[in-house]
């Protein structure tokens, strides 16, 4: 199973893929109060679920450019890859929550829709990298 975040400041998206690693699913969002209890939290979860690899959706301006908010994930993941002993990858999300804000959904629904298509695209690059 792959686990993909969609890491911001105020809430975090939370998807999971199947078995099979072919369909991604919004699992939950997230609100932590520190970074270090948001990795706890995390660990818990790829603990519990058998997580083999974390994708963090990483925030490109629409050229492609970093931005304010892609150093802010950039040591998130780091955090995350200093505590944890499976992968984490990184995942281009640009407009992962516009597309997730079609249909009208609130915020923390937007949050973990986001999240699953970002990791959707993670596995589909995958795939089309294994054919």
């Amino acid at each position: 199973m792959i686990l993909g975040i969609d890491y911001g400041e105020k809430r975090i998206g939370i998807a999971v893929s199947d078995d099979t690693e072919t369909l991604a699913v919004p699992s939950e969002t997230l609100e932590p109060v520190s970074r270090d209890q948001l990795v706890d939290e995390i660990i818990r979860i790829s603990a519990e679920k058998g997580v083999r690899t974390i994708v963090v959706g990483m925030p490109l301006s629409l050229s492609g450019a970093a931005s304010a908010q892609t150093a802010v994930t950039q040591d998130f993941v780091a955090a995350l890859k200093k505590r944890l002993e499976i992968p984490v990858e990184v995942q281009d999300e640009r407009l992962t929550s516009v597309e997730a804000d079609r249909g009208g959904v609130d915020a923390a629904t937007r949050d973990a829709r986001a999240a699953a298509i970002m990791l959707q695209s993670y596995l589909d690059r995958q795939r089309a990298e294994r054919s």
